[in-house]
């Protein structure tokens, strides 16, 4: 007499487990480097918008700027960057 076998055994359900770790184990740390170089990414466009702001200064002024209240349209903060 054949006994039907209804669910999934102890081993599969280890085998499941462990692949799901593996997966976390690589995700995890990809995730944390990504979020770190979208911040870096956020700082690097602020600062391009400086960079053409402070070009221009000097460019119709003939000097460098002595404070950042002097460059109008200049976004010094951000989600990441203060």
């Amino acid at each position: 007499m054949k006994i039907k076998q209804y669910g999934f055994t102890l081993i599969e359900l280890m085998i499941v487990v462990a692949i799901i770790g593996i997966l976390a184990a690589v995700a995890i740390p990809a995730y944390s480097d990504y979020i770190k170089k979208s911040k870096v990414s956020e700082a690097n466009t602020l600062f391009s918008g400086f960079k053409t702001e402070f070009n221009n200064f000097y460019a119709d002024a003939g000097h460098y700027p002595e404070t950042l209240s002097s460059l109008p349209g200049i976004v010094t903060s951000g989600a990441y960057v203060g």
